[in-house]
């Protein structure tokens, strides 16, 4: 456990030398490392985090580890007693409130390395998740004990180099002097000996020589190490949480899976790689300055020293991200907001560059493909394009926020096959930095977004969007698409809107159910990754049925359940994606008044409600109410709807539907007023039609929806909303055989 608090920033571990200082015994280092552990693992956590709460627990903890470090130390050598007294007396004389986060520090990294008992995928998830986490600590382990050595190796050579060249001056000053010697047996004897020293100098030159090349070779160890682990970070971690942000998957806390995917872990890494990138690139600086240039070769640091600096400076590009972006549907003067982030808080901090601005511009696809940060076309214009980055001491966070409104766009020229819709943009986010003698530029793009002029585009956008986002981690040029892709890739981004904007996720029903809708219905399922799409019969492509496109289908599905339906939805009390043949199946054995509810395929953004209904005559039949719209849903919610009508009982298979309901209908008691007026309320009722004699039920036809009706007779009769009180005469509409 001890070599996983290596883990933490660099600030924290010196708080805790005893853990690393390799002066300690290393069973000494394991064994208070594991008393931490067990002191903390299952140490109480607040909400919010204030630092008042914890007050207490850290004082009893700080107290308990002084007395641990003065029992160990009590058996130790006199230079770990040293320094592990000096470390209690430091923990005694700190004041409270960094004491205080330290503690609030551990607490929350330990515990976040607590593991419960995962199973099935999730156990195989933590293991990939437990390999990966422990290949970074241990190379930042490595990397903290290679700078470490390099540094005592810098030290010693530094000194050497300075015994050397004090020794090499003073013996050019006896050279000198060697002829001022009148005595010649004097001055030959002089003359060997300072032979002798010569000839020890040049050993000592070679083995200094020999020793830089090694000194050398290791500051190249630590660049490689450091890179290798810095890629290794973003492959696995930062690409990792863009896909999370980009598909609105959020961490959650309950997971026996530990999420490490968030920015503050990452954070943590990176201002570790960069003090150990600082250190190494300080340390070859001292050793240029002190080493004996006319003896030793320079050829290899001079290599290694602009090799550094450019490892940094592309650390600072990926470190600066955005955290939050913009909508990628953009509305021309509609205000949205965003945040760029900085992960590499605590080298600015150290460096005093201050608080630099960042400018945001909207760019095209062209521009952005051909970025030339010296001469940039934006292709609109943006209110409050400017910002600086702020940093917040509490949370050890350097972000800047924006409120931004896009005012006006300017659109390329339209290729054929193109619609206004098609075409992309990008924000543009860049910071100048000046650091030492020298401007270090950042920039780092949105996510593509579409602007639109009016909602009713909206749809249209979404479908480039959707699109668009199946290649967002795929190796690209930015913004390019094919005009295939693979069907289960397409579906799970769709499945990802529904998840995250409609308030529960698709079933494998509901996947079969939309693939046979594009692809016809006698097509198997499930379906091979290699079965393609193209964009056309995505988004473009109009059924000769219903005279829509199968995303305008799934579009108005989305957008009436995001409005109106996302509680039923998101606790599966609608089906929504079924056929009338399969209807016809689930409530064959049903009872009279189980329903269920359907999107239909014949009206855009739809919902209906098949129910059983048992006639005067005895006879059951399958009967399927008008279907409601988003407008109709917007006067009355679909779950009072339900509750107004006493002809259901049940939700399928057998929920009595006030259970399945009544959570979700609006209050609608309304108080008498002092007027003198009867109040009224709204109540949704269905009006059968009169009996209609020798009607032929066993001819099939075809239903509005390009189905087959059963052999039962399948009637679509209307709702209707009045007011309780009043009693009107209600004109039947058409009655329809499917």
């Amino acid at each position: 456990m001890w070599t996983h608090l290596h883990q933490l920033p660099t600030s924290i571990l010196e708080q805790l030398c005893f853990i690393h200082d390799p002066r300690i015994p290393v069973e000494v280092r394991q064994y208070l490392g594991k008393w931490i552990e067990d002191r903390l693992r299952n140490a109480k956590t607040f909400a919010n985090d204030p630092n008042t709460m914890y007050e207490v627990d850290a004082s009893t903890f700080y107290y308990q580890l002084v007395q641990e470090l003065q029992n160990v130390s009590a058996n130790l050598s006199t230079e770990a007693k040293r320094l592990l007294d000096k470390t209690a007396v430091k923990f005694c004389d700190s004041n409270s409130s960094s004491l205080i986060n330290l503690y609030i520090n551990l607490v929350h990294y330990l515990q976040r390395k607590r593991l419960n008992t995962p199973s099935n995928d999730d156990s195989k998830v933590h293991i990939g998740q437990e390999i990966n986490l422990m290949s970074i600590l241990n190379g930042l382990e490595q990397l903290q004990t290679m700078v470490r050595r390099n540094q005592m190796d810098t030290d010693k050579l530094c000194k050497e180099c300075g015994s050397l060249e004090w020794q090499m001056n003073e013996l050019q000053r006896d050279w000198v002097q060697l002829d001022a010697i009148p005595n010649k047996e004097i001055a030959d004897n002089v003359r060997i000996q300072l032979t002798k020293t010569r000839a020890d100098q040049n050993n000592r030159i070679q083995l200094l020589n020999q020793s830089h090349k090694l000194l050398i070779d290791a500051f190249w160890a630590v660049i490689h190490k450091a890179e290798e682990v810095h890629k290794f970070i973003i492959e696995n971690y930062l690409t990792q949480w863009k896909r999370n942000q980009l598909f609105g998957i959020e961490a959650d806390i309950s997971s026996p899976v530990p999420n490490v995917y968030n920015l503050n872990e990452i954070q943590t890494w990176f201002e570790n790689i960069s003090t150990i990138i600082c250190n190494t690139k300080d340390q070859m600086f001292l050793f240029k300055n002190k080493a004996l240039k006319e003896y030793t070769d320079q050829e290899g640091l001079s290599e290694a020293m602009p090799y550094v600096c450019h490892l940094f400076r592309a650390m600072l590009g990926n470190a600066f991200i955005v955290e939050k972006e913009p909508p990628q549907i953009i509305k021309i003067n509609t205000r949205f907001t965003t945040k760029v982030r900085l992960l590499m808080t605590t080298t600015l901090i150290t460096l005093k560059m201050g608080n630099p601005f960042v400018n945001v511009m909207i760019v095209s696809e062209n521009e952005a493909q051909n970025i030339n940060v010296d001469h940039i076309l934006p292709a609109g214009e943006i209110e409050n394009d400017c910002a600086r980055l702020e940093y917040n001491a509490t949370t050890n966070i350097l972000v800047a926020t924006f409120n931004l409104r896009l005012r006006n766009i300017k659109r390329g020229i339209m290729q054929k096959d193109r619609r206004v819709m098609d075409e992309k943009f990008a924000l543009l986010f860049l910071c100048r930095i000046p650091m030492e003698d020298q401007v270090f530029t950042l920039l780092t793009f949105s996510l593509p977004v579409v602007v639109i002029v009016h909602g009713s585009q909206e749809e249209l956008a979404c479908a480039t969007i959707i699109w668009d986002n199946v290649c967002a981690f795929t190796p690209r040029q930015s913004f390019e698409v094919p005009t295939l892709l693979p069907w289960n890739r397409l579906v799970k981004i769709i499945d990802n809107k529904f998840r995250s904007t409609a308030g529960g996720a698709l079933t494998e029903d509901n996947l079969e159910f939309l693939y046979q809708k594009l692809f016809g219905r006698n097509q198997t399922y499930p379906v091979s990754d290699d079965q393609m799409i193209t964009f056309f019969q995505f988004c473009k492509n109009r059924s000769m049925e219903h005279n829509h496109t199968f995303w305008e289908w799934v579009y108005a599905v989305l957008k009436l359940t995001r409005e109106h339906l996302s509680g039923p939805w998101g606790d599966k009390r609608i089906i929504g994606f079924i056929h009338k043949a399969a209807i016809e199946k689930c409530l064959a054995n049903c009872s009279p008044g189980t329903f269920l509810l359907r999107f239909t395929e014949s009206v855009l953004g739809g919902i209906s409600i098949a129910c059983v209904h048992e006639g005067e005559d005895g006879q059951r039949q399958i009967l399927h109410v008008q279907p409601f719209t988003s407008k109709d849903l917007a006067r009355r919610s679909l779950a009072d709807r339900i509750l107004d009508l006493e002809e259901l009982t049940h939700l399928y298979p057998n929920i009595p539907k006030r259970e399945a309901f009544s959570c979700y209908t609006k209050n609608t008691n309304t108080t008498c007023r002092t007027t003198g007026y009867v109040p009224t309320a709204m109540r949704t009722v269905l009006k059968f039609p009169p009996p209609i004699e020798k009607v032929d039920v066993l001819e099939s036809t075809q239903s509005s929806d390009g189905e087959l009706a059963p052999s039962s007779s399948e009637n679509i009769f209307t709702n209707l909303e009045m007011p309780v009180f009043e009693i009107e005469t209600i004109n039947l509409f058409s009655f329809e055989e499917n």
